[in-house]
């Protein structure tokens, strides 16, 4: 009775502050937005082969309350094929009340001659595997949550 009297206040709680957002990046919510490939190259000079370049996807989070009374973040992975979620910590709990967070992942790849376009031309040809990527911290095959403040004021919690 007294964890669901605590499940029932903590979602009052988070119910007034609300929970979910679009992205400021994406306007449609939790669908990826990839980037185009980058590079450190600066963005008037063509592209050598065998340059580096990857594709970026960024995901909306969720945040649910799990069965157990917890809340977890809830996401995309793998360009949109699947979906993975982590408890929260105390201090990520207090964020979540006041901010949005997404999720980033990456495929690598290099500059390679097309074999489709005219001669000289490069296309970036991307490795199949996705690699959890930090943009706070620059970690590649490290997941974080990147926390934003919210943009829209209308939000709301789901239980899973």
């Amino acid at each position: 009775m007294a964890r669901r009297a605590l499940t029932r206040a903590l979602l009052g709680g988070l119910l007034l502050v609300g929970l979910l957002a679009a992205l400021p990046f994406d306007e449609v919510g939790a669908r990826p937005r990839a980037e185009t490939a980058t590079t450190t190259r600066p963005d008037d000079e063509p592209p050598i082969v065998g340059e580096p370049c990857r594709d970026t996807h960024h995901y909306s989070v969720k945040f649910v309350v799990d069965t157990d009374g917890r809340l977890s973040a809830v996401f995309m992975l793998a360009g949109g094929t699947t979906s993975g979620s982590i408890h929260l910590s105390p201090s990520d709990v207090r964020l979540a009340a006041t901010h949005d967070a997404y999720v980033t992942d990456v495929q690598l790849g290099s500059y390679e001659p097309s074999t489709g376009a005219g001669p000289g031309t490069l296309v970036c040809r991307l490795n199949p595997t996705f690699h959890f990527y930090c943009p706070v911290t620059d970690q590649m095959d490290q997941l974080c949550l990147t926390w934003v403040l919210p943009q829209g004021s209308h939000r709301t919690l789901h239980e899973r």
